[in-house]
């Protein structure tokens, strides 16, 4: 026969070697025989915890609401405020907490605490991967405290998990208020990931460039500082900003941890940029390095510039040349090889071979299959340009 005293020394005993369910056992016998023991309030809190750490939190709840009832004015009343606001955090449901409490006006919560526990809910998710549930926690957090303390958290985390789904739209809202934050943890992640964003998803070249520029000048992490530059000098050539595509591509190359594809940028940019300001003697060397090193996308565009220039020069026979290139060694991409075909119809008829020139067009009209790009349109339009020639050259015959 035991004690009030010596039941709850066993039960905190049982809680200490991870015998919880014994414990709630031990400590509601106590309570059956000792009601009115000065250890009620105390077993009753320990039973609340233990059911909480059991995961028993439906339990864990009812023996708090029991202090809270019961023992009002014990010590054990803010604990029980606490665990009953544990309880609902574990549950993510923090306007559950504050409803709840609303029935107890002598432990009135905050706004502070309200949007603490809002706040912590939403990270927690996020700490676990939970993306789906982060996302709606963290847009809850930021309705009901829209300048609350952790909003800056809640808009940077709820970008990052944004981002991850591909939601670009939403995530670039986030991503933008943390920029808009001076001197935050958060703005290199923010610029980088805002910065890809407006140059790849957005198309909004000139804030790429913006936001790769104030990377490149506040970070100095090595990963962040090629990024910035592989940005810009993107940005620069999708901007025409000759100048700057020079600095960004020397100081490209020069950093330790360039790739292949990297300095492969470096010559590809600035080639295309003089390519498209008419400077062929600047870019027709750097196109030929380009050609020379890839068979991917940049190299049969760079044959095809070839081939462009060298027909606005006058030089049909290495025009023709480089037409044929293409297709031999870069047959994969499509869209490139047909447009050196269309530049090859060109060198016929500079060249008044117009019957060489109206097969080449036909075979496009013929066997190029995407409907959306231009190219069949293109070829539509030189087909007629050519019939128009050879109804000319007959009446001339005639």
């Amino acid at each position: 026969y035991y004690t009030d005293d010596a039941m709850y020394q066993i039960g905190l005993t049982q809680i200490s070697i991870n015998q919880g369910n014994q414990a709630i056992s031990t400590l509601e016998e106590l309570l059956k025989k000792y009601p009115q023991s000065d250890y009620a309030p105390k077993a009753i809190a320990n039973i609340a915890l233990t059911n909480f750490n059991l995961n028993n939190l439906d339990a864990a709840l009812l023996n708090y609401e029991r202090i809270m009832k019961q023992y009002p004015k014990s010590p054990q009343a803010n604990d029980a405020v606490m665990g009953i606001r544990d309880v609902y955090a574990a549950r993510g449901d923090a306007q559950g907490y504050i409803n709840y409490m609303q029935q107890y006006p002598d432990f009135a919560i905050s706004t502070n605490a309200q949007d603490t526990l809002s706040y912590e809910i939403a990270e927690s998710y996020y700490n676990k991967g939970d993306c789906t549930s982060a996302i709606k926690e963290f847009t809850d957090y930021l309705h009901l405290f829209q300048q609350g303390a952790f909003a800056l958290y809640a808009h940077f985390y709820r970008g990052q998990c944004l981002y991850s789904r591909e939601l670009h739209d939403q995530a670039r809202t986030d991503y933008d208020y943390v920029i808009a934050q001076k001197g935050n943890p958060f703005m290199e992640q923010a610029l980088d990931k805002g910065g890809r964003i407006a140059l790849y998803i957005d198309k909004n070249y000139a804030k790429a460039h913006g936001l790769f520029e104030q990377l490149l000048n506040q970070t100095t992490r090595k990963e962040l500082v090629i990024e910035a530059l592989r940005g810009l000098v993107r940005t620069s050539y999708f901007t025409q900003n000759a100048t700057d595509i020079k600095q960004y591509t020397q100081q490209l190359i020069t950093q330790p941890n360039a790739t292949q594809d990297d300095k492969l940028d470096a010559v590809y940019y600035p080639a295309l940029l003089d390519w498209e300001q008419k400077r062929y003697a600047e870019a027709l060397p750097n196109l030929q390095k380009v050609a020379n090193q890839s068979v991917g996308p940049e190299g049969a565009k760079a044959r095809y510039c070839i081939a462009d220039i060298y027909l606005k020069q006058g030089k049909l026979e290495e025009a023709k040349n480089a037409c044929m290139r293409v297709a031999k060694e870069t047959p994969s991409h499509e869209y490139w090889v047909a447009k050196s075909y269309l530049t090859l119809a060109d060198v016929y008829l500079a060249n008044k071979q117009i019957f060489q020139a109206k097969a080449t067009v036909e075979s496009i009209i013929e066997g190029y299959e995407p409907t959306d790009n231009g190219i069949l349109q293109a070829a539509k339009e030189k087909l007629k340009q050519i019939q128009t020639l050879e109804a000319q050259g007959s009446k001339l015959e005639e």
